[in-house]
């Protein structure tokens, strides 16, 4: 019991830094538009991937307003 206990903990750790490597993905690749990062920002949001791999709402708002 105690290996499949050990290869769930592993695949659960994989996937979360999967995700995590995701979500700097999707924020390293969002437009230049403000407009056009909307729906990236507002799907990682909802998602709540801006709290659990960034600064919640400081990144979210950093990630809106810069200019690229």
């Amino acid at each position: 019991m105690g290996r499949a206990l050990d290869v769930l903990s592993v695949h659960t750790q994989m996937r979360t830094i999967e995700d995590r490597v995701n979500h700097l993905r999707v924020r390293a690749g969002l437009s230049a538009s403000r407009i056009r990062r909307l729906g990236a920002i507002a799907s990682e949001l909802r998602n709540r991937h801006y709290h659990r791999f960034s600064n919640g709402y400081v990144s979210l708002l950093k990630d809106l307003l810069r200019r690229i």
